[in-house]
């Protein structure tokens, strides 16, 4: 039997997407808390894209990373490229490309 959903949803984001913070303690989170919190805190099967796409009965597929942003990366991550600059790595900490037309 195929369980694969019979649509799939790519979602390109920053640390919104990928659920930073998402299993962090409810708060009136300000600068200092968000300074506080880490990797630990962050689930991608909790994220927004996770369950609209439950609810759409689909597969998603998701290109976030946190820190990394659309237009501008968060302040203190020290990194230089931007979404749309890795989105075609095959790891985000690699040079290699992904090849889409034998995908």
């Amino acid at each position: 039997v195929d369980h694969t959903p019979p649509r799939r949803i790519e979602f390109v984001g920053d640390s919104n997407l990928a659920a930073f913070g998402v299993l962090g303690a409810p708060s009136t989170i300000g600068l200092r808390g968000l300074f506080g919190l880490g990797l630990s805190q962050q689930s991608i099967r909790h994220s927004w894209a996770h369950m609209l796409c439950r609810m759409c009965v689909a597969e998603p597929c998701v290109i976030g990373w946190s820190g990394v942003g659309v237009v501008q990366n968060a302040i203190g991550t020290g990194g230089k490229h931007r979404i749309a600059e890795i989105y075609e790595r095959c790891l985000g900490n690699d040079g290699s490309r992904f090849d889409f037309a034998t995908a």
